[in-house]
């Protein structure tokens, strides 16, 4: 429950009358990137941790730029911007699958001239 993803976390639930849709389409790409996050971090840190002792991120769905610890200086940018745009808080701005393999095909196309 940990890696789902804002719209998700955040959705509340509909009546028989007022129907309410959820849309899952991106919400592995999401968990994918926290994944991604936490491996780059060596399991020391989560994506959008806060220093609060009572945080988990099934209680703290409250995702935002703002909240986001980025990767490890060390990370070549391309992975970095590629880890967040798999955990942007907008639905709208998050890449979908196709597009986040698209980057990682190109990254691997590239090579290590990513500069």
């Amino acid at each position: 429950a940990a890696y789902l993803a804002p719209e998700v976390v955040n959705a509340k639930p509909g009546t028989i009358e007022d129907l309410v849709y959820i849309d899952y389409s991106k919400n592995d790409v999401f968990a994918a990137g926290m994944l991604a996050h936490y491996m780059l971090t060596n399991g020391v840190e989560d994506a959008f941790a806060t220093r609060d002792p009572e945080y988990t991120a099934v209680h703290h769905p409250h995702y935002s730029a703002a909240t986001y610890n980025h990767p490890p200086r060390g990370c070549p940018p391309p992975i970095a911007d590629l880890v967040w745009a798999m955990v942007n808080p907008s639905f709208e701005h998050r890449i979908t699958a196709e597009e986040a393999l698209a980057r990682v095909d190109a990254m691997i196309y590239v090579g290590d001239q990513w500069e």
